[in-house]
């Protein structure tokens, strides 16, 4: 396929609190939109969805809902996400999608970052 994929997402997350007792911390993170999404169905839209993981974790993924027949979905879901102690030292992965009901979904673009950049809350 022609082109580059660019994933535009506002996702705003808030400070991390430790967990007492355990070195655990609890993310809350909320999905609000993403913008100018790639086209992936033939009617020159796509049904976009988030998917968030911490590291190779793929199988235990947060998914947002899908939202149907656009490029500029508006989302407005939060999650909160623990993260045990050992896996602060692993990438957070965003991820937007357009689901296909036949056949493998459409990665529309990603982006990732560091959970260990985030400041924790005591």
């Amino acid at each position: 396929r022609k082109g580059s994929h660019h994933l535009k997402a506002e996702i705003f997350c808030e400070t991390p609190v430790l967990d007492k007792g355990n070195d655990s911390a609890t993310l809350e993170i909320s999905v609000l939109r993403a913008r100018n999404l790639h086209a992936a169905d033939r009617g020159g839209t796509s049904d976009p969805y988030i998917r968030m993981h911490i590291g190779d974790a793929v199988k235990e993924c947060i998914k947002t809902k899908v939202i149907k027949k656009t490029l500029n979905p508006e989302f407005g879901e939060t999650f909160r996400i623990r993260i045990p102690g050992p896996q602060r030292a692993n990438r957070f992965t965003v991820e937007c999608f357009d689901y296909d009901m036949l056949g493998a979904d459409d990665s529309l673009g990603k982006n990732d970052f560091d959970l260990e950049s985030l400041a924790f809350d005591q």
